[in-house]
């Protein structure tokens, strides 16, 4: 009678392991074809189905970043209620289990799905009539899953490879379309020394800089920093720098004052819905009359240094752009003299960080500036942004780095 039972039972498990290779065997020739990840699960609900001698089956995965995925088989889709009762059993726990009889449905039989090492869905395997699902079967099941499971994860994570890939050449192209938009060469001005900078802390940034001449021959110059990073940052920088631009060129807006006015009511939907706001210095400057007119939304560093004298920090005289839908603007004027210079960075310069998470700080841009004053625009810029990036060295920039600077030459 014991040898008889013990037969018996190697008998079944040599069953349930023939089965096992069998499932596993036909899973593998099938998956070996797959690349879609929709087409994968109808695939394998199928032959989950078939295997499992269920009535109905349907599986649903839930891999982090990624959409809820669902499929099922037959694949006539069922009634809305009937599905959503099928997709919303959770597993117990992490290995098979069987659910108690639940209205028609004679035995129904959860099968978890693990994508690395957490539960991420499950595939359910319905019966009707006949016998409810038993251990072998369970086994058969999981077994089936787990390799199933195997194949999705290749298939997910080759398609996170491809999205990234686009997104990197995407990426690269907005990159590019973001320096030309930049000014590639500076206007050339009488008695003016200009020049400009800007180095973005990822592909793209919200960081921009710009210097045209208006049609009366006023020289504009802004710096601008858009909140936030990557691309939407860059597309909301985009937007500013083009609006900016075209006003300039109508000439309507005379003054800084009237021009950030515009371009608050222009871009302040764009950037309250997007959650995001500007902080941007506008100046126009009068070769004829020396007189430098600002309007600050916001923005720092700003720093003036008169010859002679010592660099200080203008402070802000109006709020960022997007913040209220309507900006009575102010602005103040300087007469650059011979000799005097103004520096218009981003906050990516005096909070760029060193190794022990010190500040550059502004203080050491007034000393840069004090002590390299006398140097040539491009000289003092270049050795600004230097030293910058030595004192930051071995940290990863974490903000975008823009700066011009505009200097009266001696005559």
């Amino acid at each position: 009678m014991d040898y008889r039972q013990t037969l018996l039972s190697v008998t079944a498990e040599l069953v349930t392991a023939q089965d096992q290779l069998l499932a596993l065997y036909e899973l593998s020739n099938v998956m070996r074809r797959q690349s879609s990840l929709h087409e994968a699960l109808q695939q394998i609900v199928k032959l989950t189905c078939r295997t499992m001698l269920a009535e109905k089956c349907a599986i649903r995965l839930e891999v982090p970043g990624r959409d809820r995925a669902v499929a099922w088989f037959p694949e006539l889709e069922p009634s809305r209620g009937s599905f959503e009762k099928w997709l919303g059993h959770e597993p117990d726990h992490d290995r098979w289990s069987v659910r108690d009889r639940e209205e028609d449905e004679n035995s129904i039989l959860l099968l978890p799905l693990k994508f690395e090492e957490k539960i991420a869905g499950f595939i359910i395997c319905i019966r009707s009539q006949g016998e409810p699902f038993a251990s072998p079967e369970g086994k058969l099941g999981q077994a089936l899953a787990n390799q199933a499971m195997a194949f999705l994860e290749n298939i997910i994570l080759n398609e996170v490879r491809l999205e990234n890939a686009a997104l990197v050449a995407e990426l690269r192209v907005a990159s590019e379309v973001q320096v030309n938009l930049l000014p590639k060469v500076l206007p050339s001005v009488n008695h003016v020394d200009l020049w400009g900078s800007s180095q973005p802390a990822k592909q793209v940034g919200g960081d921009f800089y710009d210097a045209q001449y208006g049609p009366d021959g006023t020289l504009y110059f802004c710096v601008g920093d858009v909140s936030g990073k990557g691309m939407p940052a860059a597309l909301l920088m985009a937007m500013l720098l083009m609006i900016l631009r075209s006003e300039q060129r109508i000439g309507r807006s005379k003054s800084p004052a009237q021009l950030l006015e515009y371009l608050n009511r222009a871009a302040y939907d764009e950037l309250t819905e997007s959650g995001m706001f500007a902080t941007l210095f506008l100046a126009t400057y009068d070769p004829q009359t020396r007189l430098l007119k600002i309007a600050n939304a916001g923005h720092s560093p700003v720093i003036f240094r008169p010859r002679g004298g010592s660099a200080r920090l203008l402070e802000a005289n109006n709020m960022p752009v997007g913040i209220f839908a309507e900006l009575a603007a102010e602005e103040e004027e300087i007469v650059l003299n011979p000799g005097d210079l103004i520096m218009v960075g981003s906050d990516g310069l005096n909070e760029a960080c060193d190794v022990e998470g010190n500040f550059f700080s502004i203080e050491r841009l007034l000393r840069e500036i004090d002590g390299r004053a006398e140097q040539s625009a491009a000289d003092l810029g270049s050795a600004l942004v230097a030293s910058v990036s030595e004192f930051s060295a071995g940290q990863p920039q974490s903000d975008d780095r823009t700066c011009i600077i505009v200097k009266r030459d001696d005559q």
